[in-house]
């Protein structure tokens, strides 16, 4: 089943409440009509961004449960594609034979995503000659639906819910749980990525690149949200001049542990017709520090995406 839904492009105006937004047409003949998003935020949230753009396109990903329905690649590959899973599990060279990703179900979220690490088994896709890093992610690439794929002066809208598990340990190096990437004629520079780090410390991070050069934007101590499910909410103007709103708020008690919005940013990197940024969820951690990482299997739980493309910005 596919689940990306085109809104069309007539006049709306978005009226944000709290921790729903509803869209409601421009004439007042028309029934006011429910955004999807409503249904994916908890209502005790409050969204802290309100877009004037119409929705022209959003896709869906939604765990149906264990057990029942399509599994969870099947729903991810009708989310973002065929190719959009890069599984240790899914490789003869890596990890075969054990899930990486499956669903399970919890009084919080309900039905939800568990995406596993193994410190020793899981190596970074059918690369047999990269040792120094491993992953699980899922991402839009170019066979992804144009929802997934950000072009130069689009407005982009993120949504999901994630937890880590309350025991994971991270290194002073690298261990990443979202990218915004641009595919660039071959850079592929990551624009923003919240990550996890150990060094002076442990801390999730939202870290933005430009130019090679990175810049922690905010951070927050890891011991703080570990084992609590997190919502999170972007909102993303591609232009070298963008606008950046994240926001990520712990659903157990309601605190803002994240609250970003930044003006004259820069979010854009390659220009050209065929150059996009696109999204990317799970764990792609560095191997550099073994020691620093236990010998467990890792945990970290994602739950109800949305990637909603708005009205394109009027900016030239």
């Amino acid at each position: 089943m596919n689940r990306f839904k085109d809104k069309g492009r007539g006049s709306f105006k978005a009226v944000t409440f709290t921790g729903v937004v509803l869209l409601l047409a421009a004439c007042s003949n028309h029934v006011p009509t429910k955004n999807v998003y409503s249904s994916l935020a908890p209502t005790n949230i409050p969204i802290n961004f309100t877009s004037s753009y119409p929705v022209i396109s959003e896709g869906v990903l939604i765990a149906d449960g264990p057990y029942k329905g399509l599994d969870a690649y099947a729903l991810i590959k009708n989310f973002a594609g065929p190719r959009s899973i890069e599984s240790p599990g899914l490789y003869a060279n890596n990890h075969p034979g054990e899930p990486h990703i499956y669903e399970a179900k919890d009084a919080v979220v309900g039905n939800h995503f568990v995406f596993t690490l193994h410190k020793n088994n899981d190596k970074d896709r059918d690369v047999v000659s990269i040792k120094d890093r491993q992953r699980n992610e899922i991402k839009g690439y170019a066979g992804s639906s144009d929802t997934l794929k950000a072009f130069k002066s689009e407005v982009v809208s993120y949504s999901w819910k994630f937890k880590l598990n309350e025991d994971i340990t991270m290194s002073k190096n690298f261990g990443h749980f979202f990218q915004l990437k641009a595919v660039d004629g071959g850079v592929g520079t990551p624009i923003l990525t919240i990550s996890g780090r150990d060094k002076e410390g442990e801390w999730l991070e939202v870290i933005h690149t430009i130019h090679g050069k990175k810049t922690v934007l905010t951070k927050v101590p890891l011991e703080a949200i570990k084992g609590r499910w997190l919502q999170v909410n972007a909102y993303v103007d591609y232009s070298n001049d963008g606008k950046l709103d994240l926001m990520v708020t712990d659903m157990t008690n309601g605190r803002r542990v994240i609250d970003l919005s930044l003006a004259d940013i820069d979010m854009l990197r390659g220009e050209g017709k065929n150059d996009f940024v696109r999204p990317k969820w799970g764990i792609y951690r560095s191997l550099r520090s073994q020691d620093m990482l236990r010998e467990e299997e890792e945990k970290v739980f994602f739950a109800d995406f949305l990637v909603q493309k708005l009205q394109p910005s009027s900016k030239s």
